[in-house]
């Protein structure tokens, strides 16, 4: 059975997941999801999305997504500060929960939305679309199974033009750079050296807003002595965004790492892993936006097997990463 999503937040996220719910050419593919609800401020947005594609319910609040008995998940994508209030709304309810990143804006507010999902016996998970793409299984699968591969360092870049995204550069609307391309960084360097804590977080330059936002940022999680990820993060300019795996063995490469399609193994061989092709006549705004299926199957087998959270990105990791990006923002003030 599939499925029986609502929608909160009409963004560009949200028609890419909608375009990617209903994707054909995935393995073991079937109906696995439906949309029948979508809820904005903004009723003329929330119809025009409904109509773009065929949901059925359209509503100009996020309660009436809430109310709707036939919902089972909701999909929250609306802006970063609003993600608190609406998943305790929907958890309220009796929905599940898929959140985009961040979960929400820290440590406090995760924790009390996740332990809400726990009281009320529901499923919820942040949105960490990266690490359900192949890429990131044959990545996990080397790791654990090359009993002879230690990795010693990890270098990301990930940056893009950013200063004039509303998202990005206004305090009001949760914005800066760690809390929106951050967390894939920080959860690409968690899941490399096993979603432990790092020992030290050590910011090495920062740059902030007349906002107050931060807009770029480097720093350091050091996991041990030989153990390190140097990141930079950056709103201010295009960056080479791959990820860097330095090995015993040699370099592992991740083009476009956090929605990768290949990568480059320490003795070159590159492994390809595409996306299906759009259909004609389908767009999406983000690159590899397709992949947002692998993340939605995910959590369709989760929920329809019974569990409350995936072993892939489980509430714990999620808390960690909201911790690690609180230690960040506090040393940049």
């Amino acid at each position: 059975m599939a499925l029986r999503w609502g929608i909160v937040g009409v963004g560009q996220i949200s028609h890419d997941f909608c375009t990617a719910l209903s994707a054909p050419g995935f393995e073991n593919d079937q109906i696995k999801h439906s949309v029948i609800a979508v809820g904005s401020r903004n009723l003329d947005r929330s119809k025009e999305f409904a109509q773009r594609h065929n949901i059925k319910n359209y509503y100009g609040t996020y309660d009436e997504v809430a109310q709707n008995s036939d919902v089972e998940i909701v999909y929250v994508a609306n802006l970063n500060n609003l993600h608190i209030e609406t998943c305790l709304k929907m958890l309220q309810y009796g929905k599940h929960i898929l959140c985009e990143k961040p979960l929400c804006m820290n440590y406090q507010e995760a924790y009390k939305v996740i332990k809400m999902a726990e009281k009320k016996n529901l499923f919820i998970m942040e949105g960490v679309w990266s690490r359900f793409f192949p890429v990131y299984e044959y990545l996990r699968n080397l790791l654990k199974n090359d009993k002879d591969l230690s990795v010693k360092e990890v270098f990301i870049k990930h940056g893009f033009k950013g200063d004039n995204v509303d998202r990005v550069s206004k305090k009001d609307l949760g914005g800066g750079i760690i809390l929106d391309i951050g967390v894939y960084a920080i959860q690409c360097a968690l899941m490399i050296f096993g979603n432990i804590s790092p020992r030290s977080i050590i910011v090495k330059n920062s740059k902030i807003n007349s906002d107050g936002v931060d807009m770029f940022v480097e720093f350091d999680l050091k996991f041990d002595e030989t153990k390190v990820a140097h990141i930079i993060c950056s709103g201010l300019e295009q960056l080479e965004n791959k990820a860097v795996i330095v090995t015993n063995k040699g370099v592992i490469t991740i083009p476009t790492y956090w929605c990768p399609t290949e990568i480059i193994n320490y003795d070159n061989d590159v492994k390809k892993f595409p996306i299906p092709e759009l259909v004609e006549g389908n767009y999406v705004h983000f690159i590899n936006s397709l992949g947002l299926r692998y993340e939605a199957d995910a959590v369709y087998n989760c929920i329809r097997s019974g569990k409350l959270s995936s072993d892939i990105i489980p509430p714990k990791d999620s808390l960690l990463i909201a911790q690690i990006q609180d230690e960040i923002r506090k040393q940049i003030n």
